[in-house]
């Protein structure tokens, strides 16, 4: 139910301009595509970002990792440890909607 509300807010933030698409910016407008709007999305709180989203420990000259996305045709999921911010949370679903903009 969360996640739908937020989805909801997401979307009429960037409603006057959702016919843009800025691929690569880190902000709150995208363009949805049909093929993405019956997918399932799930978020998963955990302690260990690294191994979550990468299968390894935490590399020490590594920057900090805020959460990943994992997605497939039919679902998403997020990952993020338990204390993440709404820029965050919206930044890995905008992932759900428009696949991998940077590594």
């Amino acid at each position: 139910m969360r996640l739908l509300v937020l989805l909801a807010l997401l979307l009429n933030m960037g409603a006057a301009r959702a016919d843009v698409l800025l691929p690569g910016e880190d902000d709150l407008i995208f363009k949805a595509q049909k093929k993405h709007m019956q997918r399932k999305i799930q978020w998963v709180v955990v302690q260990d970002l690294e191994q979550a989203c990468y299968g390894v420990p935490k590399n020490p000259g590594d920057g900090e990792l805020r959460g990943c996305a994992k997605v497939t045709p039919l679902t998403c999921t997020i990952y993020t440890k338990q204390i993440t911010s709404l820029a965050n949370l919206g930044h890995e679903m905008r992932h759900c909607f428009e696949g991998a903009w940077h590594k």
